[in-house]
């Protein structure tokens, strides 16, 4: 009956990001999973390639390279805001990074620390780069909060604003809202959310 209810809870929740993200006022629209039940994954997520993300344990797991997880109808014009705790199990070998795409720019952990990276038609090259050079702990929970608005883009770890930054330029991949990360690192999500004071 627990399993019932909160599949119920996630269809609702569901229709109700539907609803928000075909409204045409200024409010940002809401979004949430806690990974309670495995049951609706396929459902409410696009996950790429499917094999390699599993809901177990309240928590959303990745392991393997080239893999990406994005809320399901989900189209928003307007303002961006995301909350969400991600732990890394283990980074292995090479620069891997594990994180979050948000209008096309990635946020993320890496051996080296705090990482984001994005491109833009106007420049040859990457622009972004490593934000703190604190070395992410493995098996630790770290609480990401990505706010975009417009041309502005706030990071903020554990509370810390970790990058505030405006691009004006296009970003490439832009047209793509929100979606979980991973290079190859085994890591979890938990906890997707709008942030509550936004």
């Amino acid at each position: 009956m627990k399993v019932f209810s909160q599949s119920l809870l996630a269809v609702a929740m569901l229709f109700g990001m539907a609803a928000a993200a075909t409204s045409q006022s200024a409010e940002v629209p809401r979004f949430a999973d806690d990974f309670s039940t495995s049951a609706l994954l396929a459902e409410l997520w696009k996950t790429t390639p499917p094999d390699r993300w599993k809901v177990a344990d309240g928590v959303l797991g990745v392991s393997g390279g080239g893999a990406s997880a994005a809320p399901k109808g989900l189209q928003v014009d307007g303002p961006v805001a995301v909350s969400f705790r991600m732990r890394v199990g283990d980074f292995g070998k090479g620069n891997n990074w594990v994180g979050a795409n948000v209008r096309g720019i990635l946020f993320s952990l890496t051996p080296g620390g705090f990482w984001h990276v994005y491109r833009s038609p106007a420049q040859e090259r990457s622009l972004g780069g490593i934000q703190t050079t604190e070395r992410p702990e493995t098996g630790r929970w770290y609480a990401f909060r990505i706010e975009q608005d417009g041309d502005r883009y706030r990071w903020l770890v554990d509370g810390a604003v970790v990058a505030d930054f405006r691009e004006p330029n296009v970003v490439r991949g832009s047209d793509g809202l929100v979606s979980l990360a991973s290079s190859g690192p085994q890591a979890d999500y938990d906890d997707i959310s709008p942030p509550e004071d936004r």
